[in-house]
């Protein structure tokens, strides 16, 4: 018999920005990008102590009792909407339902600051997730990182009654 994991979420501390940073390089690299896509993307997967400090993100770890599995953030980006400007989980985890955790979590976060809307730049692999967890594509949008490469848009509507889904 499995034994189940006992997981928490609590707000990422400075000196673990390096470890972040890390986790979302390796995360990314599950999906079997090149080294040199990884080495274009690194700056934009890199946490900054700058941001983390900023009063318009929060960032969230997933932790089990011996290591850190996941983490996401969120920036406000005006009054009623906020993005999901990361969400990252450690490779051997993916699939466990850390993601699902962590989303749920940031879900409720952007409700808390009073959102009604939460916008998802997502990776092309990670858009059925988005979608599984009620999510809404809008379009396109251009990478930041990798010129010519263009990301699902997605959405998600805050102001649905029922938590964890976008009430689908």
């Amino acid at each position: 018999m499995a034994v189940e994991m006992t997981l928490k979420i609590r707000k990422v501390q400075v000196q673990e920005v390096g470890a972040l940073s890390q986790l979302a390089i390796e995360s990314k690299a599950y999906w079997g990008y090149s080294n040199d896509f990884l080495e274009a993307c690194a700056e934009e997967l890199t946490i900054s102590v700058a941001d983390m400090a900023s009063s318009g993100f929060i960032y969230m770890l997933c932790e089990s009792d011996t290591e850190i599995i996941g983490f996401y953030a969120i920036e406000r980006l005006s009054r009623n909407k906020a993005e999901l400007d990361a969400l990252f989980v450690k490779p051997n985890h993916i699939g466990k339902g850390v993601g699902k955790k962590l989303m749920i979590h940031a879900i409720d976060q952007a409700r808390k600051m009073g959102c009604t809307t939460l916008v998802i730049q997502s990776d092309p692999y990670a858009e059925k997730f988005y979608l599984a967890m009620g999510a809404v594509v809008l379009g396109e949008q251009e990478s930041k990182s990798v010129s010519g490469r263009y990301l699902p848009m997605m959405s998600y509507a805050l102001d649905s009654l029922r938590q964890g889904t976008n009430g689908s």
